[in-house]
């Protein structure tokens, strides 16, 4: 998969985008009960890395330009209605 999602994939980023939405997402959000009791930043390590991967960003954009230029909540937010 890291072939269609990375750098040097011709694939636009909206379409990476949704295969982040359809695909990854839904795989972590069906899995929090597994591993929800990691530390929350540990999580976050996580989809920052996805997002990195996808966009390939300069190495020194912060994650939350990369969560709000694409519109993507944190993990933490989006686990956090699981976690209770």
């Amino acid at each position: 998969m890291y072939w269609l999602i990375s750098w040097y994939s011709k694939m636009k980023l909206s379409s990476k985008n949704l295969i982040y939405q359809a695909i990854f997402k839904l795989i972590w959000t069906n899995g929090i009960e597994l591993w929800g009791g990691t530390k929350s930043s540990n999580r976050l390590i996580i989809q920052n890395k996805f997002l990195r991967i996808i966009t390939n960003v300069f190495q020194y954009t912060l994650n939350e330009d990369l969560h709000k230029d694409l519109n993507i909540k944190p993990v933490n937010e989006v686990t956090r209605f699981y976690m209770t």
